[in-house]
């Protein structure tokens, strides 16, 4: 399994029977003494100087509770012995079973606890939730009921109900709880004041567990009926809203390309209704115009006012209905004049009109009721995937902006650091040549200049097409960059790959810039000569690692890291919440790990 690295005096052998080992290496490359390696996951406690941890906001001291609930089952279970030995008499044999029934319940809650604070699940575990109060009721009701020791683990079972569901199931355990143990009293023993007030005492105790333990579930779960400040709720509300977009956002399809939607959704139309002619129109609710995003056998224009659009589908979009021409009339108009029936079926999204489909026949009679019922079923979430995709065009356009200033970055610190070198050079050779010297070795220069820089513009822009997709997984893609990267700068990349799943796609995608970023930090500023890469991954975690035997990291340039690159790793981890970790110590290299848990 792979956990987050605690890292031990032994070597962490990542790679399994049966993965995937490949070795990328110049040709060039210096012999590198075995000795002198960074091996990979070797202890880290006692040799690096710097480890700077990275993990998304929110994931830090998060401690799940089950130890306090542990010491409350516990603490319960010694009351109840510590009063048992206070006892003068012996228990009996069913005192005995009920007693070990107790402990065994409780050793066995202590190893499956019903819950924690990361995972708070109030309906799916009612069978436990009963067995929780259900096992006390029955040690309580055969040990003496309500003179029982057995009444503390009773109380505790009511109140860890209470933290599981919330006041309400808590209120119904103690009302159980309550009515079985005095009902049963009441059937084997005389009614007494002695019993009432017993009852009545002992029933108070596990209403006020109930309503404690609920409060305190409201205050762990964040239930929206608590009462709290209008700002606090929206900010709640808000958080929640982020973390499910968030969880979209990672299991998404590899595309959600608006044209791409539009030619499958006519694919499978056709599927299911035949038809001669068909197009889907996008309406803009501003100035009313009509724009044709997608056509099929539909030779029409562009962009359509609203004045050009046949009456009926005109009609059909003001009133959100779909409606259907089956029979020709010399009134009735088409998008197509060869056209003599026709459906109009508009597309909606959160109660917005965003577009219209239209339907086209050549011959009379083509469209049946059951036609128009399958259309209307079609047209729901056509609108929707519509909609999604726009919306998804928008958020990747913002990305591709903050993309674009990356690359613009880095042709500025590469390419027009170049070019302004090469402007010095030309400069000083102008002014050799006034002045009489031969010039011809600093052009031969010049030259090689200019050819180091077009060979590393077209290296540049190879990384940046460089991608992971539905064909090509990250191991194979972090193999054909390593390929390049290489040559380039006299590096022994080897990859180890152990891939028993795949991540979705934006996730993966993240995953790759990460290696390419640490890989390219390696060949520039680390004077590695060799660098192992691993990746692993199932399906419940991820795991990269890149180590490189360079020079690392100095205690004094750990505040400079935004400098290398780091900061853009952190910030895609953070993104597709997985943890970052840097361990670096001068002359020992540096490992970048990045550890995703899937759960």
């Amino acid at each position: 399994m792979l956990t987050p690295s605690e890292t031990t005096s032994e070597p962490r052998k990542i790679i399994k029977e049966g993965s995937s080992t490949r070795q990328i290496s110049s040709s060039s490359k210096p012999t590198v003494d075995s000795t002198s390696r960074l091996k990979p996951h070797e202890s880290d406690s006692q040799e690096r100087l710097s480890a700077i941890s990275y993990s998304p906001t929110g994931e830090e001291n998060e401690l799940p509770i089950e130890s306090g609930i542990d010491v409350l089952r516990w603490g319960s279970v010694a009351l109840s012995v510590l009063v048992i030995g206070l006892r003068n008499e012996p228990l009996s044999p069913i005192e005995w079973i009920a007693a070990a029934v107790v402990v065994f319940y409780t050793c066995f809650r202590t190893w499956q606890p019903i819950i924690s604070l990361d995972h708070v699940r109030p309906r799916s575990h009612v069978a436990s939730l009963a067995a929780e109060v259900g096992v006390h009721i029955a040690a309580v009701a055969v040990t003496g009921l309500w003179s029982s020791a057995m009444i503390y683990p009773l109380i505790t079972s009511v109140a860890i109900t209470g933290l599981t569901t919330g006041r309400k199931v808590a209120l119904i355990g103690a009302v159980n709880a309550s009515a079985v143990v005095t009902i049963i009293a009441v059937l084997t023993t005389q009614a007494s004041q002695d019993l009432i007030q017993k009852s009545v005492a002992n029933a108070a105790t596990l209403f006020l567990a109930a309503l404690i333990s609920g409060h305190g579930y409201r205050l762990l779960a964040g239930d929206n009926e608590y009462p709290r400040s209008s700002h606090l709720r929206r900010l709640a509300n808000a958080n929640r809203l982020l973390a499910d977009l968030h969880h979209v956002s990672q299991t998404l399809p590899a595309s959600l390309d608006h044209q791409e939607v539009l030619q499958t959704s006519i694919s499978r139309l056709r599927t299911i209704l035949e038809f001669d002619s068909a197009a889907i129109f996008s309406i803009d609710p501003q100035d009313h115009s009509w724009e044709t995003v997608h056509r099929v056998g539909m030779p029409i224009g562009k962009i359509f006012d609203e004045s050009d659009v046949p009456p009926l589908a005109a009609l059909a979009a003001k009133e959100h209905r779909l409606i259907r021409t089956n029979k020709h009339h010399s009134d009735t108009k088409h998008f197509l004049s060869s056209s003599r029936c026709s459906m109009f079926a508009p597309l909606l999204a959160r109660g917005n009109l965003i577009g219209l489909l239209a339907v086209e026949s050549t011959t009379t009679n083509s469209f049946s009721r059951e036609n128009e019922e399958t259309l209307e079923g079609f047209v729901v979430p056509l609108g929707l995937a519509i909609d999604n995709a726009q919306w998804f065009n928008r958020i990747r356009t913002a990305s591709l902006n903050e993309e674009r200033n990356r690359i613009a970055r880095n042709l500025h610190d590469n390419l027009g650091q170049s070019l302004a070198h090469l402007g010095f050079e030309l400069d000083r050779v102008m002014l050799n040549n006034a002045e009489g010297t031969d010039i011809s070795p600093d052009l031969v220069q010049i030259r090689q200049q200019i050819k180091h820089i077009v060979g590393q513009q077209r290296e540049a822009l190879h990384d940046l097409r460089s991608d992971v997709n539905e064909r090509k997984d990250l191991a194979q893609t972090i193999e054909e960059f390593a390929g390049r990267l290489s040559e380039r700068e006299q590096l022994t990349i080897t990859v180890h790959s152990d891939t028993k799943a795949r991540l979705p796609i934006l996730q993966e995608r993240e995953m790759w810039r990460i290696t390419q970023e640490a890989l390219i930090n390696v060949g520039r500023h680390a004077d590695a000569t060799e660098v192992n890469v691993y990746w692993s991954c199932t399906k419940t975690e991820a795991l990269l690692e890149v180590i490189d035997n360079g020079r690392g990291l100095l205690p004094e340039n750990v505040d400079q890291l935004g400098s290398y690159g780091i900061l853009g790793m952190r910030e895609r981890a953070t993104s597709i919440g997985a943890v970052l970790e840097l361990i670096s110590k001068p002359n020992q290299g540096t490992k970048v790990r990045c550890y995703l848990n899937r759960i």
